[in-house]
Formats: C-alpha cells, sequence, structure tokens
C-alpha cells in the first residue's frame, strides 16, 4: 500500500517537466494523446513523457532506433494506464483495464 510520502509532491520534477527538453514537449504529449485516445491527467503522464522527450531527442540525434522509440512509447504509454487505474481513477474509464497488464516490450537496442 503506497505510504502518504509517495503522494507528496515531487517539486524537482515538477520543475524538471517544465524545463527539461522543451522543443520535444508538444511532440510528445501529442504522441501519448494519440496513444491513448484521450489526454491523460499531468501527475499520470509527467515522469514518462521526460523520459519520451529524452528518448525522441536520441531518436533525432539517430543513436536508438525507430523501433526501439515505438517500444519506448509503448512501454510508456503502459506505465500511465498503471499509475491512472491506482491514483487517477476517474480516468480509468477511458480504457479497458486490461490494457494495464499488457507486456511490456523489450526495449534493447538491437
Amino acid at each position: 500500500m503506497p505510504t502518504s510520502k509517495s503522494f507528496s509532491t515531487d517539486w524537482a520534477s515538477i520543475i524538471a517537466y517544465d524545463t527539461d527538453d522543451l522543443e520535444h514537449k508538444d511532440q510528445v504529449r501529442k504522441l501519448i494523446v494519440e496513444g491513448l485516445g484521450f489526454e491523460p491527467s499531468l501527475n499520470a503522464s509527467r515522469s514518462t513523457e521526460r523520459g519520451l522527450r529524452k528518448e525522441l531527442k536520441l531518436l533525432e540525434q539517430g543513436k536508438i532506433s525507430q523501433n526501439t522509440f515505438n517500444k519506448r512509447l509503448h512501454n510508456g504509454l503502459i506505465l500511465i494506464k498503471k499509475y491512472i487505474l491506482i491514483r487517477v481513477p476517474e480516468q480509468a474509464h477511458l480504457f479497458d483495464p486490461k490494457e494495464a497488464e499488457a507486456p511490456f516490450l523489450d526495449t534493447r537496442d538491437e
């Protein structure tokens, strides 16, 4: 069971969300909304968005493949759905709960 400490506001994370890789912010948010089919709460998607911004930057630099990025996007969408089921239940009706149990994909670079 999560403790009250786990629900506290992580201000460093919020500040990082607003300052890290801003050039990819809108593009990643659009990919997440397209993948989920709805706009997730910021709390549910913040850390995944930050990670995907870095991944998109690596993709543009040619350091990872499109296939690897797609797998990481898939895994990120699963994490967002799991977070929604646990902490933002008012959005849980927007998708089938079984989608949050989908298998993670192997994202090791080829």
